[in-house]
């Protein structure tokens, strides 16, 4: 009624209204089709804003935003990601494993590597391997650091389930992705791989090469990266008991 009280004051003849309704019913559905299209990328535009958010600090500012591109696109998979690295920062473990597995759904290889370093963090070293080995058979065309991070995770989860020697391997050819031009360059955390080999070794008792590991994690490893700096406290007290220093 209210429609056709608008159709006379503009007045438009009373035979033509019917079809005005559907003119303006079809205008109508194209026009809510064509916002659900734009939908995943104002989804994207606030994940950018989170990403932003996140670089300057503002943990509160970003977790916000990824929360509005995820309620305008719950498939947007770096979204998901990317809060659940927030809520790792905020030590909100629950929470952040619930977004990498949102995520993981999507084959995001980045969610899978952190998923599985929470697995481990958890004690389930089982559940992280097969993420792990996932994410490096897809990890072509990825930066190296992505494929350290999956090696050195890898090793890591052996280590935890009792197979240091294949950590050990798996080890070696992550701290060689590190030496690579490119790894020098990009990977920042080159410590990681050395502080894990140094365990592996020491759990096969061969304590001479478990030392010169631990001297390398020393050198590479930093007190700012959470996991490096556990095992610096490690290597400190593993070197003292030989009268070495733990020189970074």
């Amino acid at each position: 009624e209210g429609f056709d009280d608008l159709l006379n004051r503009l007045r438009v003849p009373f035979y033509y209204h019917e079809e005005a309704r559907l003119a303006s019913t079809g205008l109508l559905l194209m026009f809510l089709v064509g916002f659900r299209s734009l939908l995943p990328l104002f989804s994207d535009f606030y994940n950018q804003q989170g990403i932003e958010a996140y670089r300057e600090g503002h943990l509160a500012s970003a977790e916000a935003k990824y929360e509005q591109a995820l309620s305008l696109n719950p498939d947007n998979l770096k979204a998901h990601y990317n809060l659940g690295i927030v809520y790792e920062d905020l030590q909100e473990f629950d929470k952040a494993r619930k977004q990498y597995q949102f995520a993981v759904k999507g084959d995001f290889i980045k969610a899978q590597n952190n998923l599985a370093r929470l697995q481990i963090l958890n004690k389930k070293p089982a559940l992280a391997i097969p993420l792990l080995f996932k994410g490096l058979e897809q990890v072509e065309g990825e930066p190296l650091r992505v494929r350290y991070n999956l090696l050195k995770n890898l090793g890591w989860a052996f280590i935890e389930d009792g197979r240091e020697i294949e950590a050990e391997s798996i080890l070696q050819g992550a701290i060689q992705l590190a030496k690579s031009p490119e790894g020098l360059e990009k990977i920042d955390n080159r410590g990681s791989a050395h502080c894990l080999l140094a365990q592996s070794l020491q759990k096969q008792k061969r304590g001479e090469e478990a030392i010169e590991q631990w001297q390398s994690c020393c050198q590479y490893g930093s007190m700012f990266n959470l996991d490096e700096d556990r095992w610096l406290s490690l290597a400190h007290k593993e070197l003292n008991k030989v009268d070495k220093l733990c020189e970074n």
